[in-house]
């Protein structure tokens, strides 16, 4: 079910999978407000739907093509309006002259922009002849990323070429490592260092990329020849935080200097984050936007994006975050008095410098959250005095109302 396609002036149903698909909306001139009535909706029945059927498919689709209109109005981007939706594409006609030079990624011809007509697709780059519009095959990199965002684990899991009998993973024509040698007529064929498929040559333009698997198994960050296909995908993923280093990796922090010190401002960041999310000043001023691009640090200590780790290993990331943090402790702990306020005083020593959980010199206590000097908690053997204090407090409320309550 094409939501652009057509306008719909009564109700379109679909059933599919068991389950009844009821839109009245034309995407085109639909308003935010329906847009967004659309969208639960298409939510809804996702949940309803089993996760690898062909029901969840289309209607994930449509929830891409729908968050992406909504997305225009909410920016004002209204042009440029659809030719055509070929599965999951949506291809608009810009009109103008390509600065460089495109081939279409049908044919492998190149597009004379200026003499013929031709699209691309806006979500995930694929540049198509007017006249090859309807021999488009591969499904949108776009719709693929979120019907399962996930990137493949093996390094180059190879199965050779007679295990795709002989055709090409995208397009299905004929290929062969040396097709001078074959009966019949055949292009060469190229691996894809990404996925391990073998590719022609319309559909592999060795475009070069850092493969995820690599970078996860061997921190290695040198960027290896990938399909068309491949390279969309890797390119729309790779902001998305999806790995979690600790549990795929740990050993990754051992090898990485850089790796190990983004961590440590990460955790600080989380300590920081209560301070940020509950200061009045802290939210007129956009505090948390300065992080951008890694917004996403303050929301998890352990989720990377591709794109994160290429920025820690180019230094890029350590750097930003140092400045950020430095605006942040300079906010919490001289700017504002509110954040100040909400500092600890040790209660060892009690030395008059306010302290903060996201300071070096510092522990917390497991039990009540207080914040102490590390050294002066360490000399009284971890034993925290405030703890001790409510301890008594509980055991004098125990023997006065009759009630055993040590919750201390």
């Amino acid at each position: 079910m094409d939501l652009r396609a057509s306008a719909l002036s009564e109700n379109h149903t679909d059933v599919t999978d068991g389950i009844c698909m009821d839109f009245t909306i034309n995407i085109d001139h639909a308003s935010m407000e329906e847009l967004d009535k659309a969208i639960a909706k298409c939510k809804d029945l996702v949940l309803q739907t089993s996760p690898l059927s062909v029901a969840r498919k289309q209607l994930i689709k449509q929830l891409v093509e729908l968050r992406q209109r909504l997305q225009e109005l909410k920016e004002g981007n209204v042009g440029s309006p659809i030719v055509s939706t070929v599965n999951g594409h949506q291809f608009v006609n810009k009109g103008n002259a390509l600065p460089e030079r495109r081939f279409c990624e049908c044919c492998g011809g190149l597009i004379w922009t200026i003499v013929q007509p031709w699209h691309f697709c806006r979500l995930c780059g694929f540049y198509v002849h007017g006249k090859c519009l309807d021999s488009v095959k591969r499904t949108c990199a776009s719709v693929v990323a979120a019907e399962l965002p996930v990137y493949e684990s093996e390094i180059s899991p190879e199965k050779g070429l007679a295990a795709q009998n002989f055709l090409c993973a995208d397009c299905r024509r004929p290929i062969a490592t040396d097709p001078a040698s074959m009966i019949r007529p055949c292009f060469s064929a190229l691996l894809c260092h990404y996925s391990g498929l073998y590719f022609c040559t319309i559909c592999h333009w060795n475009d070069q990329m850092v493969i995820p698997a690599r970078v996860l198994h061997n921190w290695d960050f040198n960027k290896y020849a990938v399909s068309r296909r491949s390279k969309q995908f890797l390119r729309l993923m790779q902001k998305r935080p999806v790995f979690r280093l600790e549990s795929l990796n740990r050993s990754l922090f051992d090898h990485s200097e850089e790796l190990r010190a983004v961590k440590k401002m990460r955790s600080q960041l989380m300590l920081m984050k209560p301070y940020l999310r509950s200061c009045r000043e802290a939210a007129k001023q956009c505090l948390i936007a300065r992080l951008r691009p890694y917004v996403h640090f303050i929301d998890s200590q352990d989720a990377y994006s591709l794109q994160d780790l290429i920025d820690i290993v180019e230094s890029t990331a350590s750097i930003h975050l140092r400045k950020t943090l430095d605006t942040f402790i300079h906010h919490i702990k001289q700017e504002c008095v509110i954040c100040n306020g909400n500092g600890y005083i040790c209660e060892f020593c009690q030395d008059q410098t306010v302290l903060f959980p996201f300071d070096d010199n510092v522990t917390r206590c497991l039990r009540c959250g207080w914040i102490f000097h590390r050294i002066c908690f360490d000399k009284n053997n971890g034993i925290c005095p405030r703890c001790q204090r409510l301890a008594g407090r509980a055991s004098e409320r125990a023997l006065l109302t009759g009630v055993d309550d040590f919750s201390y």
